[in-house]
């Protein structure tokens, strides 16, 4: 059963605390009030069962009497039918007391205090923090980011992008969360908002794996490697010329491996694993990944750059918005002079018979890459895909490899 006392001072004090009268900004003498409508009270006006609008009626004459709110009834219906109740807000303290609801000013001050813990924080972290803050001083709304009830959730997520920029070493989701929490899946809850604010604030393309890229990972990732290329790690030694195969590399194997030898005309970083098991190797040295490149990754690249510069670096990724994205991250983020392969025009209508449509949505996103000087290796073949609403994705090509 619905306690109707404690429903309208609820709702009346919602009102009071989203108004400019609460902000003390109020020009007008605005009231606060709550309208009796079949949407905002559908019992007051039950088609069978009267009751109900007598007990209301009876709870708002009771306020009334109290001093806590006004009622306005209806024209003609005195004492029958309630038009609306208005806050009585000289009354306000005490339906704070009565409710045992801590003011909105008094929450907003704890979340204030509690945030300018991170206030001088040596990352982007100081940006979203002192965005949050800005809005508080303003009286406006954090909601899409905290809940001012809610101010463990906040704490939690604070702490947890502080320790996700702290990891410097690849580590399971789950690990990570029983290191931050003695539980297992309790980083899962986080991890929806966590992703949000890191993408809205932090340094991170649309095409990047926030995560992934400060070594947090669904799994732990392996990079594959095989051609030709003689690494050390330890006292043993990889020889890929002399393999069949390819060769998967753990994290920790990666930042310890040396390059011995690496006598070859080209290297190919390649997106899809499925592309990097078809791809037949030749005069050269070809890596997967693993899905995505951190610094970890980024890093091995480099030592591969600086060991021979004159090496060619090809990229081979899907013709899409992702493709083009990854492709231009991994060359910024590396600053080798990557070239794309199978990444063309001549690749894309060879295949065209097994292109995937596209929406308008998806066209507008590729329209703005041609603005953007960084995607001019591409403009060729995105002016095809516009036209022909097209995109391909890489295994396509690898069918006929």
């Amino acid at each position: 059963m619905i306690n109707y006392r404690s429903f309208f001072l609820n709702k009346l004090i919602d009102k009071y605390e989203n108004s400019k009268l609460f902000r003390g900004e109020n020009q007008i003498n605005r009231k606060i009030d709550f309208k009796f409508t079949p949407i905002t009270l559908r019992d007051y006006f039950h088609p069978t069962n009267v009751e109900y609008k007598l007990e209301i009626n009876e709870v708002c004459k009771i306020l009334e009497k109290e001093n806590l709110i006004k009622i306005e009834w209806q024209k003609y219906e005195e004492g029958n039918i309630i038009e609306r109740i208005i806050l009585n807000i000289d009354y306000v303290d005490m339906i704070y007391h009565e409710l045992q609801r801590p003011s909105k000013k008094d929450l907003e001050a704890h979340m204030m205090e509690f945030l300018k813990l991170y206030e001088d924080h040596p990352t982007w972290i100081k940006e979203f923090v002192g965005y949050l803050i800005n809005r508080l001083k303003k009286g406006e709304s954090i909601d899409k980011y905290f809940s001012l009830n809610d101010l463990k959730f906040a704490q939690d997520i604070l702490f947890t992008l502080d320790m996700i920029l702290k990891q410097d070493v690849e580590i399971p989701k789950r690990l990570f969360s029983i290191k931050l929490f003695n539980n297992s899946k309790y980083f899962e809850l986080l991890e929806n908002k966590l992703v949000s604010i890191m993408r809205e604030f932090g340094p991170y393309g649309l095409e990047v794996d926030c995560l992934a890229e400060e070594n947090i990972l669904t799994n732990p990732g392996y990079v594959y490697l095989k051609g030709k290329g003689k690494f050390q790690n330890g006292i043993q030694v990889i020889d890929l010329h002399k393999m069949t195969g390819s060769i998967g590399l753990s994290t920790n194997i990666l930042r310890n491996l040396q390059i011995l030898e690496l006598d070859v005309k080209q290297v190919v970083t390649i997106e899809n694993l499925t592309s990097f098991h078809t791809y037949k190797a030749q005069d050269e040295l070809v890596i997967y990944l693993g899905g995505y490149h951190n610094e970890l990754r980024r890093t091995f690249l480099k030592m591969l750059y600086d060991f021979n510069p004159y090496l060619t670096f090809y990229h081979w990724g899907d013709i899409d918005l992702g493709g083009f994205r990854i492709f231009n991250h991994l060359k910024s983020k590396t600053g080798i002079p990557f070239k794309p392969l199978y990444m063309d025009l001549a690749t894309l209508k060879r295949y065209e018979q097994y292109a995937l449509s596209i929406g308008s949505e998806y066209e507008k996103q590729l329209q703005e890459l041609l603005n953007q000087v960084e995607y001019q290796d591409f403009y060729e073949v995105i002016r095809y895909m516009i036209n022909k609403r097209v995109r391909l994705e890489q295994e396509i090509v690898s069918i006929e490899m």
